[in-house]
């Protein structure tokens, strides 16, 4: 069973704002193989004043592993691990998983609860045997949610709301340890629910790298490293050119031979709730515009509505990109090239004889053609007794030009 590991849980709040709280917070280091200093393992933070000599750590078991358990206010905390008691025995932290920010090469964590971390190794990023993925997004571009920002991804069950992104001046953090050799895919949210979640450009999508994980992000090397984007970019923040676009799906393949309630537009640019199209004309053609659309990739899929419900049209997302004022050429519901839809030929009277002259038996009652047509047997059709001897008729009157299945 693979496990993983996250430092953000929650946002930071600042610590003196949330001084009254305490939490008990267990440090754990991996020692791996080196010489233990006879001055012992410590930690030293800003929990503590960063003293190298005040808090030492205990080895757990006959193991290579050291933990000690503290109190600490709750919020943002800063802390080195050191094989020794005194600066100079410090680790050198890895630029993964250090804060960052003016040079800081600490590690750090946000305490909302009591906290066990991760038994990483001394002087490196992860525990053995895995990798840190230092997840940084910038929100300059975008309104943040009071939701907060979460990022979602098979490394913690695709759930939305489960990891917290910790606010670093406008920049959203969080760690995740994963397996070495673990390829990981994921989005970020500006909330908690897929509704909010991130459009992909295209260019960063693992479908553009030949992955078949569709539109998501994705990190695949082995090494801890930190993944470092704008929100719904694909590298640092630019603003972008904003155009109006009109987009057409036909949907005469639909309303040749049945009516349809109402056709909308789901995508990013409405939370994937859906936004009415129109068709004026009646050509079978709906339409939807937007004013002041961001350039690059608009993605959206079609639905047409029916009794009640709701029908999304099949494959991948439906991507445009936008670079000028664009009307879209008309695209057939659920197809992913341009163009209209096939001429639907006229409704047609089909004829069903059946011959029972070299059967074994004879019907005593009643012959029945039942069909996806008819749903089977719920509205199965009698049939009656054709011209020629031994042979039975029905016919199914107007049909849609299509393929039926029937017995």
């Amino acid at each position: 069973m693979k496990k993983f590991y996250a430092l953000a849980a929650a946002s930071f709040l600042g610590v003196s704002a949330l001084a009254q709280t305490t939490y008990s917070v267990t440090f754990q280091v991996d020692m791996g193989s080196a010489t233990i200093n006879s001055n012992g393992v410590h930690v030293a933070g800003s929990f503590q004043s960063w003293s190298p000599s005040t808090t030492s750590l205990t080895q757990v078991g006959t193991s290579s592993i050291y933990s000690t358990t503290v109190t600490v206010n709750a919020g943002q905390l800063e802390y080195k691990f050191l094989n020794g008691n005194a600066w100079g025995d410090d680790e050198s932290v890895p630029a993964p998983i250090q804060v960052g920010t003016n040079g800081n090469s600490n590690r750090w964590a946000v305490i909302s609860q009591d906290t066990t971390l991760p038994a990483v190794m001394f002087g490196g990023a992860a525990p053995a045997g895995q990798k840190a993925i230092q997840f940084k997004v910038d929100m300059a571009l975008q309104t943040v949610s009071s939701d907060s920002v979460h990022v979602a991804g098979n490394f913690q069950g695709w759930d939305p709301a489960k990891s917290q992104m910790v606010n670093f001046d406008g920049v959203h953090r969080y760690i995740a340890y994963v397996g070495k050799t673990d390829s990981t895919y994921f989005k970020f949210i500006n909330g908690n629910g897929w509704s909010v979640v991130e459009s992909v450009p295209s260019a960063c999508q693992a479908s553009s790298a030949g992955i078949l994980q569709g539109d998501n992000r994705f990190y695949i090397d082995t090494l801890s490293s930190i993944y470092e984007v704008c929100y719904s970019q694909c590298g640092p923040c630019t603003v972008v050119p904003t155009y109006d676009i009109t987009i057409n799906v036909d949907v005469s393949s639909l309303t040749a031979c049945s009516m349809i309630d109402s056709v909308t537009l789901a995508g990013p640019i409405n939370g994937w709730g859906g936004e009415l199209m129109t068709d004026p004309d009646g050509d079978g053609v709906y339409s939807i515009s937007y004013l002041n659309v961001d350039s690059g990739d608009f993605q959206f899929k079609a639905r047409y509505h029916l009794a009640g419900a709701t029908n999304w049209e099949g494959g991948g997302n439906k991507i445009v990109v936008v670079s000028s004022d664009s009307v879209v050429a008309p695209r057939c519901f659920g197809n992913d090239t341009y163009g209209p839809c096939p001429t639907t030929p006229p409704t047609a009277d089909v004829t069903f004889i059946v011959d029972f002259t070299q059967a074994s038996f004879t019907p005593a009652d009643t012959v029945y053609l039942m069909g996806n047509f008819t749903q089977w047997s719920a509205n199965a059709i009698p049939m009656v007794a054709h011209s020629q001897a031994g042979q039975y008729i029905a016919t199914v009157a107007q049909y849609c030009p299509g393929t039926m299945e029937y017995r």
